[in-house]
C-alpha cells in the first residue's frame, strides 16, 4: 500500500519548480540536472520524477509557471489603471518580474 502524502501535490510541484528555477539560474541551462533539482528540493531523484518525466518538461513546467505569473501581475496592473499608465507599466513588468527571480549578484 502506497504511504500518505505528507506535502499537497500541487505544494509539492511548487517547491519542485522554485527549486528548479534556482538551480537553473544558478548553474544555466547547460549544467541543469534532475539530481540538483532534487537535492534542492530535498527530494529523492525518483519523487521528482514522479512530478516530471524529464528535463525537458521540468524546463517546460518552470518557465510556464513564471508566465503565469507574469499573466496575473499583468492582469493586477490593468485592473488598477487604464490607458498609457497601464501600457508603462506593463512594458516594464517583464524586467521586473525577472529580476525577482534573478537571485544572481
Amino acid at each position: 500500500m502506497a504511504r500518505p502524502r505528507k506535502i499537497p501535490i500541487e505544494l509539492m510541484r511548487s517547491k519542485i519548480l522554485e527549486s528548479a528555477r534556482d538551480t537553473m539560474i544558478r548553474m544555466g541551462y547547460q549544467d541543469f540536472h534532475m539530481g540538483d533539482v532534487a537535492k534542492k528540493a530535498g527530494l529523492a531523484s525518483g519523487t521528482l520524477y514522479l512530478y516530471f518525466k524529464d528535463i525537458v518538461s521540468l524546463f517546460a513546467g518552470v518557465f510556464m509557471d513564471l508566465l503565469d505569473q507574469l499573466d496575473g501581475r499583468l492582469l493586477k496592473i490593468i485592473q488598477k489603471k487604464s490607458g498609457l499608465d497601464s501600457l508603462g507599466e506593463m512594458a516594464e513588468e517583464p524586467q521586473t518580474g525577472f529580476a525577482r527571480h534573478n537571485k544572481i549578484s
